[in-house]
């Protein structure tokens, strides 16, 4: 594996290619159907880990370099001019990498504030007065999880979001907005909130919160990747919700959503950043309630899981690069320059080529006493 600035905008450029597939799929709901809402999912997971590993694999040959011979040859020269930087001569490329560093750094303590901020104001918000929520909520707990494991669950009633989620804190705090739901309704609030615990979205969210950290010059991923993978969260657990319903038990859970839908719709407010799970777009719940009453839903599909690593290996195959021209010294000799961590030998047991930046520029048959400290490969090792 190897990591430079080429393959971290490679794996820039293939997450905002996987969102767009997954926005693609998710415009229809038809199309969510056929793919399959766990299907959906582990795209979801296959995304993220896409972020976290801005890797090119030459040695395995799944990586391609492609070259470009305008573009970024002079976006090149740019970032190696030199500038006087209060007295320290510097180049462009690495005042960018201070950029960056640091937007990186502030987009990360802005959201690790923002989650301790929020976590202050829960924290401090009234309980839910409902008589008997405390106990229902607990009756759900464990028909998800074992006898053994500690019902620490908290409930709180604050206005700040105008539909129902949990939060970890680090125990879980289930927030509810001013809805009135009945007793039967409570049940299914309940049981939505904690199959989010069950399949641990709250570290799925906070792994997306520092993945748009690390890219949050990109636009698309900045604005996008955290309310689809939301959505997509929510349509994973509406699905592992209500298979297993009866019609009129369905019906119920239908309503929950449907009042949620229209306190949003009612309660319009100027969105603030979110560190709980929850679903305020009309839209998203809109085919929530169509994928819920569809009898063609499918989770885990056959084409949906093919689909989803073919996309992730694909994103993984190209990296562009500037093509490297020869200069020439005074004697007329080629002189080329170009990323010592893609430049190597390849050996086929005859003659020796030369890669500078990945692309082959010379043959000879002796290793030149310029390039003596370049690794040697093997032919076929390559």
């Amino acid at each position: 594996m190897e990591l430079d600035l080429s393959s971290y905008f490679a794996a820039s450029l293939g997450l905002v290619l996987l969102l767009l597939v997954l926005k693609f799929i998710m415009h229809k709901t038809d199309t969510i159907l056929k793919f399959g809402i766990t299907g959906l999912y582990v795209l979801v997971i296959l995304i993220l880990m896409r972020g976290y590993l801005p890797f090119d694999f030459y040695k395995i040959n799944l990586t391609t370099s492609f070259y470009s011979h305008k573009v970024l040859p002079f976006l090149r020269d740019i970032f190696y001019y030199k500038i006087n930087a209060g007295g320290k001569i510097m180049t462009v490329r690495q005042i960018t990498l201070i950029i960056f560093i640091v937007g990186w750094i502030w987009m990360l303590c802005k959201k690790i504030y923002g989650y301790f901020a929020f976590n202050k104001f829960i924290n401090s918000a009234p309980l839910y007065n409902k008589a008997g929520a405390l106990q229902i909520c607990e009756d759900v707990f464990y028909t998800i999880f074992p006898q053994d494991r500690k019902f620490d669950i908290k409930i709180v009633q604050s206005n700040i979001l105008s539909s129902p989620a949990i939060f970890l804190s680090p125990n879980p705090i289930i927030i509810l907005p001013d809805i009135l739901f009945t007793e039967e309704e409570l049940k299914f609030v309940f049981y939505h909130e904690l199959i989010h615990l069950k399949h641990r979205d709250f570290i799925i969210k906070v792994a997306t919160d520092f993945l748009i950290a690390a890219y949050w010059w990109n636009p698309v991923i900045r604005i996008y990747l955290f309310d689809i993978i939301n959505h997509v969260q929510e349509l994973n657990v509406d699905y592992e919700a209500s298979k297993g319903l009866t019609k009129n038990e369905k019906l119920v859970y239908l309503n929950v959503i449907s009042k949620t839908a229209d306190y949003i719709c009612k309660n319009k407010k100027k969105r603030k950043p979110i560190y709980a799970l929850s679903d305020e777009h009309p839209l998203n719940i809109l085919q929530r309630l169509n994928c819920i009453i569809s009898s063609k839903v499918n989770g885990l599909t056959f084409k949906g899981i093919i689909v989803s690593i073919i996309l992730f290996i694909c994103s993984f195959t190209f990296v562009f690069e500037p093509s490297f021209r020869p200069t020439y010294d005074e004697m007329g000799n080629e002189v080329f320059e170009g990323n010592e961590e893609l430049s190597y030998y390849i050996w086929d047991g005859t003659i020796y080529r030369l890669y500078i930046g990945g692309e082959c520029v010379y043959k000879t048959s002796k290793i030149h006493e310029d390039f003596k400290d370049l690794p040697v490969y093997k032919e076929e090792s390559k």
